[in-house]
């Protein structure tokens, strides 16, 4: 009974009893005012065929009040006229403004702010500024249909941020806090004829605002949906839907509450609610007629149904099989009075074990982390923006959403149910400045307790009924308080069926378990990962946040998974994040708003797609490390074992397509169309291979693409799912002869030394022993010297760490400028006409730092140059950002060629996905448009390189064995200067790297220097080398 008594008073609408001293907006006690009770999104419908559309603007009983509302800034709440919500006042300083949307993007208002940590305003909760305080008055006009005379009438605002001050014809109707939830208000007994005059304050900065803490814009205004929509006097205000299966995960047991609320002054008698359940063929599987009795005025009654249902097709993120629900409310007259309708999910979520079970099965959450964002409005995000997320999810193997980090706009919820993505749903609560920096460590604090309660309790009460949510989560960085406790108690009293997950404690970032159901964390160590797995086996593990993909980054991304499939209790987690948070500019610049902000220096692009959802390079890798098959080589001949990681989908609908490749050209190819492995199996296959054709002396690679047979709703027939490369012969690398005796190549000395033939002319400086041009068949191929570099333009990880980061003791270094002091150059005259030229230098750092540099470059009769180097570094030097050559040729030779690993880029620890071949492309479309200028476009693994022009020719480089390359049209320095300014300048160069190595990018997090020790150059010495041919 005290259970029942306490979820009783959570439903109630909440009017809070408030200290008068302060303002509702700073008042942690007081977060809604008149607010309807909290309730599963619903709307009614005059029939079952409108109901069955699921589309709201189909009801007779929905009007939209989106659009063009008026609308006034002010600097603070205080400047706000008394008679703001009356009929007749002076709008001469009104303006127009569309709903919904962010203020701060419509107009010159108070400009968007971004922060992850700091408050835009001074700690002081629940205080917030009193003298700049944005606020917003909004008002728009509307008539209530005729059809609607005698009914109930509701106002429903989907999300305010972060308060509202609602009034309709002049009078207040009411108020809410947490904009991530609805307000719902009755406003029935407020309506008069013809026009209503509705009027919102909204103020940017309330007590809510200390719970709403996040690391995204602080954007304002109304920006979901606003509308209004009536019921009978009898209605069916709430439904609540489990799905109990069996301990065959076979056949369900269907369990539904419908709550049953009676509007009118006098008792309802012999209602009756008409339940349907149908499947996806709108055959019935389930049909009862529930029973209501008397409904007492004012009332509300509960109707239960408890049925077993045969072996329904279940739902999962990879088989999202749904039901539709219909609820028909029937009066005594057999009059339908509405139709409620809802999709309908078979599935079981448990722990058992140590696992996370979906229908009995321990899944893999291969998820990411999504703030709702649009680059143009803001908050405001489309049905549209929302799919293209999620197909691009589907597309990149991702089967799990965290809606990081408040509760997403429902429509969301829907289309994961539809398409396919396990969702953790997370409440509006991150108090991050606070718990972090001040140590006041709010979910201790009493006074705040019902607030925190409130936040979670709303968040069940709206989306429970959706299978895709597989775990409610409390918030984010918060710490741990009693307030946490209380809200777990209230959250699985309304929803026992889901597990609940909370990372955060108390004191910040302590390395301690985490709380409630789940074990989580944030950017662990491999090492730390296991270590928290074996200190309780009663909990899964599932990462809240891993894999920071700010900027050009993911490297070490792989080690993760591996680690993953090896532990059984390890069950993945989410990558931070999904999308940049970049606006859009007004035209400085070359795309974006300035993404860092610089209250705590935070960095808005943490996205693996930029803002207008172009996916990142890094996407490659994300996509091939999650992918749901493997294979692996069984005899180096052809046989191959395909192991099927789904859990619940066999590969029958799926074929595979092969190519053997020697040199990087096609050798054989065909396709296997049958592939009859089931969910979690393996099978093995033999491939038509023959011993001719792997005879010949080369390298051989087996390339295998794994493709859907059928059209998906997220994908076209032909979609690859999957990709594999096998070597199945090693690379012999062979270093280019010249075998013809050519006219012996002529030395003039100078302080600039030619060295000259029948085709070809190459200077030297004798100042910096370095090449300065080169002209064959009198075409310039050099235009900047061919010299050494150890710098790149820094990626936002490399930034991460202050004076710690790689980026910083780059700098301090000089890596990015040295001088050079030549101690030898000599030239021999070689029997062949060859001539060496032999190079011994020191090349001078800042603080004293050098590195002995000794070239060779062997200059032959038909134009080529071998080069090699051994280098040796003095102490005091960071681990160096790359290890090669830099040079330019004329902008004309703007294509390229290469075998290596492609067609994208890859670094040393983010290759996977990369597969060794022939590609080709402009050096134009080497570049990526991350949002911040950074180091891009790298090739790993690179045999060889030509660089041309449209007579096709040029250069072709030749590793000795093997190099990075990186081939653009704009210097480093250009890239560097674009940071600040974001505009990139194209140069009338094609610029060069060639490279031993270059460090990795790292991953872990992006602020502080966590490339893994195996992928930096921390090596005392080096040696390299390459051919260069004229073409």
């Amino acid at each position: 009974m005290k259970k029942i008594l306490i979820l009783l008073i959570l439903l109630l609408p909440s009017v809070m009893l408030t200290s008068q001293s302060l303002p509702e907006w700073e008042n942690p006690r007081v977060f809604r005012i008149n607010n309807e009770a909290a309730h599963a999104t619903l709307m009614p419908f005059a029939d079952k065929a409108t109901a069955l559309t699921f589309d709201k603007s189909n009801s007779s009983f929905y009007k939209s009040l989106n659009g063009t509302w008026r609308f006034r800034y002010l600097t603070n709440p205080s400047m706000t006229p008394d008679d703001f919500p009356a009929d007749s006042i002076n709008e001469s300083r009104w303006t127009n403004i569309e709903v919904p949307g962010n203020w701060q993007l419509q107009g010159d208002f108070d400009p968007p702010v971004f922060t992850n940590i700091i408050h835009p305003f001074r700690a002081d909760p629940p205080r917030v500024p009193q003298d700049y305080n944005p606020t917003g008055l909004y008002r728009k006009t509307f008539t209530v249909p005729d059809e609607w005379k005698g009914r109930q009438v509701f106002l429903h605002f989907a999300g305010v941020q972060s308060n509202a001050t609602v009034y309709l014809n002049g009078k207040k109707v009411g108020y809410n806090e947490d904009g991530m939830l609805p307000a719902e208000y009755n406003i029935t007994g407020m309506l008069r004829p013809g026009d209503n005059l509705l009027a919102v304050q909204v103020i940017n900065w309330s007590d809510g605002s200390w719970l709403e803490d996040q690391d995204f814009w602080r954007l304002s205004g109304i920006y979901r949906d606003v509308f209004i929509f009536s019921t009978p006097s009898q209605h069916i205000r709430d439904y609540y839907i489990t799905t109990d299966l069996d301990e065959m995960y076979r056949d369900a047991t269907f369990n539904l509450r419908v709550s049953l609320k009676n509007y009118a002054a006098s008792a309802a008698k012999n209602l009756s609610v008409k339940m349907t359940l149908s499947d996806a063929s709108s055959k019935p599987v389930l049909e009862k007629v529930l029973k209501a009795g008397s409904v007492g005025a004012k009332k509300e009654t509960l109707l239960k149904v408890n049925e077993l249902v045969r072996n329904p097709l279940k739902w999962t993120a990879e088989t999202p099989n749904l039901y539709t629900l219909t609820m028909e409310l029937i009066s005594s007259s057999g009059e339908v009075l509405e139709v409620i309708s809802s999709r309908v999910g078979f599935r079981e979520v448990e722990i058992k074990n140590g696992q996370l079970l979906f229908n009995g099965k321990a899944i893999d959450i291969k998820g990411t982390n999504r703030h709702e964002f649009d680059p143009d409005r803001g908050r405001a995000v489309s049905r549209e923006s929302m799919i293209r997320d999620i197909i691009l999810m589907k597309r990149l193997n991702v089967n799990a959403v965290r809606t990081s980090h408040y509760p997403n706009d429902p429509e969301f919820y829907s289309l994961c149910d539809e398409y396919g993505l396990y969702v953790m749903d997370e409440a509006n609560i991150e108090s991050h400045e606070l718990w972090a920096v001040r140590r006041y460590y709010i979910a201790e604090k009493p006074e705040w307790k019902d607030a925190w309660v409130d936040r979670g309790v709303r968040l069940v009460l709206r989306d429970r009924n959706h299978p895709s949510i597989f775990s409610w989560s409390m918030g984010n960085e918060t710490g741990w308080g009693p307030n946490f406790d209380a809200m777990y108690k209230a959250m699985k009293a309304l929803d026992p069926t889901r597990p609940i997950h909370y990372e955060s404690k108390t004191p910040a970032y302590a390395n301690v378990l985490s709380r409630y159901d789940i074990i989580s964390t944030m950017y662990p160590t491999l090492d730390n990962i296991v270590s928290l797995m074996n200190q309780d086996p009663s909990r899964p593990v599932i990462i809240c946040e891993y894999a920071h993909t700010m900027g050009n980054g993911l490297g070490n991304f792989k080690k993760y998974w591996d680690l993953f499939y090896k532990y059984p209790r390890l069950q993945g987690g989410f990558n931070w994040d999904w999308v940049d948070q970049g606006l859009r500019s007004d035209g400085r610049g070359d795309g974006y708003w300035n993404i860092v902000n610089y209250i705590d220096g935070a960095n808005a692009n943490d996205g693996l797609i930029n803002p207008d959802r172009i996916p990142q390079p890094e996407t490659h890798e994300f996509k091939k490390i999650m992918q749901n098959i493997s294979v692996k080589d069984v005899d180096g001949k052809g046989r191959l074992r395909i192991s099927n990681l789904f859990f619940f989908t066999d590969l029958k609908d799926v074929k595979m397509d092969w190519e053997l490749i020697r040199n990087g050209y096609p050798v054989s190819s065909g396709s296997v169309e049958d592939l009859d492995v089931n969910p979690r199996d393996s099978a093995e296959l033999s491939l038509p291979l023959t011993a001719d054709m792997l005879g010949r002396d080369g390298e051989y690679y087996l390339n295998l693409v794994f493709r859907t047979k059928t059209d998906l709703p997220w994908a076209v027939k032909g979609f690859d799912i999957a990709k594999e490369q096998i070597l199945m012969k090693a690379y012999k690398p062979v270093i280019p002869e010249v075998n013809v005796k050519g006219r012996p190549l002529q030395v003039t000395e100078g302080d600039i030394v030619t060295i000259s033939g029948k085709e070809i002319s190459i200077k030297v400086s004798k100042a910096t022993g370095t090449i300065i041009s080169y002209v064959f068949r009198g075409s310039e191929l050099v235009t900047d010297p061919l010299q050494p570099c150890f710098w790149r333009v820094p990626t936002d990880n490399d930034e991460g760490g202050g004076s710690r980061s790689f980026a910083a003791r780059w700098r301090k270094a000089g890596l990015d400028r040295y001088s050079v002091r030549v101690k030898a150059l000599d030239f021999k005259a070689q029997d062949n006409g060859d001539v060496i030229m032999n190079v011994s230098s020191d090349l001078v750092f800042m603080g004293e730092r050098t590195m002995d540099y000794r070239g060779s470059y062997t200059f032959r009769t038909d134009g080529s140059i071998v080069f090699s180097m051994d280098l040796g570094l003095s102490d005091g030097f960071p681990p160096l950002a790359r290890v090669g050559m830099q040079f330019s040729m004329p902008a004309s030779y703007d294509h390229i060629k290469w075998y290596g690993r492609g067609p994208f880029e890859s670094y040393q620890d983010r290759k996977e996905s990369a597969h060794v071949g022939l590609w080709s492309g402009s050096v134009a479309d080497q570049y990526f448009p991350y949002v911040m200028h950074q180091e891009n476009g790298n090739k790993t693994d690179v045999r060889w390189i030509k660089i041309t022009d449209a007579a096709a020719t040029g250069l072709k480089i030749t590793g000795a064995p093997l190099m990075e390359v990186n081939v653009q049209n704009y210097s480093q320095d250009a890239l560097n200067l674009a940071k600040p300014s974001k505009k990139l300048y194209r140069g009338d160069k094609t610029y060069i790297n060639i490279d031993l190595k270059q460090m990795g990018l790292g991953g872990d997090d992006s602020w502080s220097p966590r490339v893994h020790e195996e992928y930096q150059l921390r090596e005392k010495s080096y040696s390299f080398g390459f051919v260069i041919s004229p073409l």
